[in-house]
Protein backbone atom coordinates (compact mmCIF):
# COMPACT_ATOMS: atom_id res chain seq x y z
CA UNK A 1 0.00 0.00 0.00
CA UNK A 2 1.58 3.15 -0.91
CA UNK A 3 0.77 6.13 1.96
CA UNK A 4 2.68 8.81 0.30
CA UNK A 5 0.60 11.52 -2.22
CA UNK A 6 0.90 11.01 -5.29
CA UNK A 7 0.46 14.29 -6.23
CA UNK A 8 1.58 17.89 -4.91
CA UNK A 9 0.40 19.02 -1.93
CA UNK A 10 -1.52 20.95 -0.42
CA UNK A 11 -4.98 19.59 -1.63
CA UNK A 12 -8.08 21.95 -1.45
CA UNK A 13 -11.37 20.31 -1.46
CA UNK A 14 -14.17 21.74 -3.56
CA UNK A 15 -17.98 21.25 -3.03
CA UNK A 16 -19.71 20.05 -6.35
CA UNK A 17 -23.17 22.04 -7.22
CA UNK A 18 -25.29 18.69 -5.44
CA UNK A 19 -23.62 19.74 -2.00
CA UNK A 20 -23.12 16.20 -1.30
CA UNK A 21 -19.92 15.50 -2.98
CA UNK A 22 -16.73 17.23 -3.35
CA UNK A 23 -13.58 16.95 -5.33
CA UNK A 24 -10.80 17.10 -3.83
CA UNK A 25 -7.83 19.12 -5.86
CA UNK A 26 -4.47 18.50 -5.89
CA UNK A 27 -2.02 21.74 -6.06
CA UNK A 28 -1.23 21.34 -9.42
CA UNK A 29 -5.57 21.40 -10.04
CA UNK A 30 -5.55 17.86 -10.76
CA UNK A 31 -8.83 15.71 -9.65
CA UNK A 32 -7.47 13.15 -6.63
CA UNK A 33 -10.83 11.92 -5.64
CA UNK A 34 -14.22 12.38 -5.09
CA UNK A 35 -15.98 11.88 -1.40
CA UNK A 36 -18.85 12.68 0.83
CA UNK A 37 -18.72 16.65 1.05
CA UNK A 38 -18.86 15.86 4.87
CA UNK A 39 -15.21 14.17 4.91
CA UNK A 40 -13.33 16.31 2.48
CA UNK A 41 -12.42 19.24 5.12
CA UNK A 42 -10.81 16.20 6.65
CA UNK A 43 -9.23 14.31 4.31
CA UNK A 44 -7.61 17.47 2.85
CA UNK A 45 -6.81 18.29 6.36
CA UNK A 46 -5.12 15.46 7.52
CA UNK A 47 -3.19 15.19 4.35
CA UNK A 48 -1.95 18.67 4.15
CA UNK A 49 -0.55 17.94 7.78
CA UNK A 50 1.36 14.71 6.40
CA UNK A 51 4.74 16.65 5.85
CA UNK A 52 4.44 18.04 9.10
CA UNK A 53 3.68 15.36 11.01
CA UNK A 54 6.53 13.23 9.25
CA UNK A 55 8.90 16.52 10.27
CA UNK A 56 8.11 16.25 13.95
CA UNK A 57 8.25 12.52 14.03
CA UNK A 58 12.03 12.46 12.59
CA UNK A 59 12.59 15.59 14.54
CA UNK A 60 11.83 13.20 17.74
CA UNK A 61 14.21 10.51 16.87
CA UNK A 62 17.36 13.05 16.26
CA UNK A 63 16.36 14.78 19.28
CA UNK A 64 18.79 14.60 22.17
CA UNK A 65 16.39 15.95 24.58
CA UNK A 66 16.71 13.73 28.08
CA UNK A 67 12.68 12.15 27.31
CA UNK A 68 13.77 11.34 23.58
CA UNK A 69 14.64 7.68 23.94
CA UNK A 70 10.74 6.99 25.43
CA UNK A 71 9.57 8.36 22.14
CA UNK A 72 12.12 7.23 19.16
CA UNK A 73 10.66 3.59 19.14
CA UNK A 74 7.76 5.05 19.33
CA UNK A 75 8.35 7.53 16.43
CA UNK A 76 10.30 5.13 14.46
CA UNK A 77 7.15 2.60 14.68
CA UNK A 78 4.71 5.61 13.46
CA UNK A 79 7.26 6.80 10.45
CA UNK A 80 7.34 2.68 9.55
CA UNK A 81 3.52 3.01 9.24
CA UNK A 82 3.76 5.71 7.31
CA UNK A 83 6.15 4.17 4.89
CA UNK A 84 8.05 6.51 5.76
CA UNK A 85 11.17 4.63 7.58
CA UNK A 86 13.61 5.19 5.01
Amino acid sequence: MNTKPATPLPYEAHTNPDKRTAEILSKAGTVVGTVSADCAVYIVHACNAYPELVAALRGMIASNAEHAPAYKAVCAGLLAKLGEDK
